[in-house]
């Protein structure tokens, strides 16, 4: 097998076939949305657990809501961190995209730089106002509000990480700037345009 398809068919191994470091980054890659989809589940189930009770049975489940919401903030911050990394957030890009694509690269790896320093100081505050909790619990399970709190902890300090691997890919690849984060570019060590073109029949250089 040549390099060129060595590296394509890395895309498609199981998990069990990665090596160690194919293994970290892959589950890096999709912590969050393992969080947040678990989460999500716990909170659907219920949800619908407690509204089947209380209109069928008559019955609400005690405390419910504050597992509601604990499932919920697990769900959201570190499901924010999941789109972060992909672009997925709204923006209005308008006058943006109306740049020349030399610009364009500048200016979005000086906003890559600002939203790292910015989104580690809200990392930093979200620890603090986890730390800060003191005896606060819950009225009713009378669990300690740091298991909510540290849900931003976590979100705030994903969103600094792939804001700073955005950067640092800025400057690595410029050419990738305009690009989400991916897993592929990860598990190979090249760039989103190399895997493009070596898809295509390509070389790398």
């Amino acid at each position: 097998m040549g390099k060129i398809e060595e590296k394509v068919t890395t895309l498609g191994r199981s998990f069990k076939e990665m090596s160690g470091k194919e293994k970290a980054f892959f589950i890096f890659n999709n912590i969050e949305e393992a969080i947040s989809a678990v989460a999500m589940s716990v909170l659907l189930i219920l949800t619908c657990v407690n509204v089947i009770g209380r209109y069928i049975f008559h019955y609400s489940v005690p405390g419910i809501d504050e597992l509601v919401t604990l499932a919920f903030t697990w769900a959201v911050f570190p499901g924010a961190s999941a789109c972060y990394k992909r672009n997925m957030h709204y923006g209005i890009d308008m006058l943006v995209n109306a740049l020349p694509k030399k610009i364009q690269r500048w200016l979005m790896t000086a906003i890559h730089l600002f939203l790292t320093i910015a989104l580690g100081y809200v990392a930093y505050l979200s620890i603090q106002l986890t730390l800060n909790v003191g005896y606060k619990v819950t009225s009713y399970y009378m669990f300690s509000y740091r298991y909510v709190d540290l849900a931003a902890v976590v979100g705030f300090s994903l969103m600094c990480i792939h804001s700073l691997r955005f950067f640092v890919r800025d400057l690595k690849y410029p050419d990738d700037v305009l690009e989400p984060l991916i897993a592929q570019e990860d598990y190979t060590g090249e760039s989103a345009n190399d895997l493009e073109s070596v898809s295509e029949g390509g070389e790398l250089n």
